[in-house]
């Protein structure tokens, strides 16, 4: 028995402090996520591992004994093999090593339970990016292409601007045709300003991952089933426990060449027949509610993606009648581009305004719907990608 215990600690010790040490975030990669967590992630696992290391530390390890009694009434026996009249008093020392199966078993469990409530949060976390992202009303790839548009056409607009003035000087031009022009040209910097807090903001927000969201919420659910399981690990992990303890045994006045012993005890619970039908209903409540609570981050997720599939379709639309707007504004804009003359002029400029404008909406447009389209692959081909 002593050999049989000191071969077990040899093996299970270095294996459990290993199995301990390990970092909780390396589920993520478990997960086939290679992107770096989102702020908060590794300090919560952090949290979550240390103090789950320090509950199980005297769990995972044997524990030291040392007690000492005194027997009345015994029989006591001599050196030479003569015995008392029972009324001797013997002194009993023992010290040693325990250790139960249970222990570890829970300790492994409570571990487990660890690294899996840091992945539910690190899947958590990314769907909390995704709602961050994109749970405003702007588009930030549409507002990149709206701010290309109009940084290229910034300059020539000013230009006109400059041409309003000068003809004004030579009294080829009216102060209504300077205040006109001048209200456009201020309209392009403010729409060009507005994208650009927009994207500045948008920036601030945290990474969004890579992953397509269906991904992501198919990996929460994983993650939330993980959770369960580990948490239904610990509840059961003392349904029955093996325990050892052996050691030194020293019975003081009484003859024992080695004094040695060592005891091995099997406790089973009855109360644990109990337990499946209960943890069943657990699991259909723990899994229920991570999936199906109202305002958690998976309602509030696909409440969400319900949204932008509306707004693809309404965009969608919308995209589509700006494209045969600008289609016959560019062809209004080339018949009077040749044609000289102020009043022709004026009618001009007021068209390649409308144009920018226009070009500007359709690269806006164009651009948000290969965003949605990406979050969003069409339901059955009912929205039809332009």
């Amino acid at each position: 028995m002593r050999r049989y215990y000191s071969r077990a600690t040899g093996w299970v010790g270095p294996w459990v402090c290993a199995f301990a040490l390990a970092s909780p975030l390396a589920v993520a990669h478990d997960n086939g996520d290679d992107e770096s967590p989102q702020p908060g992630v590794a300090a919560y696992c952090d949290y979550a591992w240390g103090a789950t290391r320090s509950s199980v530390s005297q769990q995972l390890y044997p524990r030291l004994f040392l007690s000492g009694g005194v027997l009345t009434g015994a029989d006591s026996v001599s050196a030479t093999g003569s015995s008392g009249n029972g009324s001797g008093t013997l002194w009993r020392l023992q010290a040693g090593l325990s250790y139960g199966l249970a222990d570890l078993n829970e300790g492994l469990a409570l571990l487990d339970r660890a690294r899996a409530e840091c992945a539910l949060y690190l899947q958590q976390s990314e769907l909390f990016a995704f709602l961050a992202r994109y749970d405003g009303p702007d588009s930030m790839a549409g507002a990149l292409a709206k701010i290309r548009i109009l940084e290229q056409a910034l300059p020539a607009a000013e230009h006109i601007l400059d041409e309003v003035r000068e003809l004004l000087l030579h009294h080829q031009a009216t102060v209504e045709d300077l205040n006109a022009t001048s209200l456009r040209v201020d309209t392009l910097r403010a729409e060009l300003g507005s994208s650009r807090a927009l994207v500045a903001a948008v920036s601030r927000k945290h990474r969004v991952s890579a992953r397509n969201v269906t991904d992501l919420m198919l990996s929460y659910q994983s993650a939330t089933e993980r959770v369960a399981k580990s948490e239904s690990r610990v509840r059961q992990s003392r349904r029955f426990d093996l325990a050892v303890r052996a050691g030194y045994d020293r019975l003081f006045g009484v003859r024992d060449g080695v004094p040695l012993s060592a005891t091995l005890t099997l406790t089973i619970s009855p109360g644990a027949l109990a337990q499946p039908e209960a943890e069943e209903q657990a699991h259909r409540g723990r899994t229920g509610w991570a999936t199906r609570g109202l305002e958690g981050v998976h309602d509030r997720v696909a409440v969400l993606l319900a949204r932008l599939r509306a707004v693809l379709e309404a965009q969608t639309r919308r995209g589509q009648d700006t494209r045969v707007l600008l289609a016959d504004l560019e062809a209004r804009y080339k018949a009077v581009e040749a044609i000289a003359g102020d009043s022709v002029r004026a009618y001009r400029d007021y068209l390649w305004f409308d144009l920018i404008r226009l070009r500007a909406e359709d690269a806006y447009l164009r651009a948000q719907l290969e965003e949605l389209y990406a979050l969003l692959p069409p339901d059955g081909g009912a929205t039809a990608r332009p």
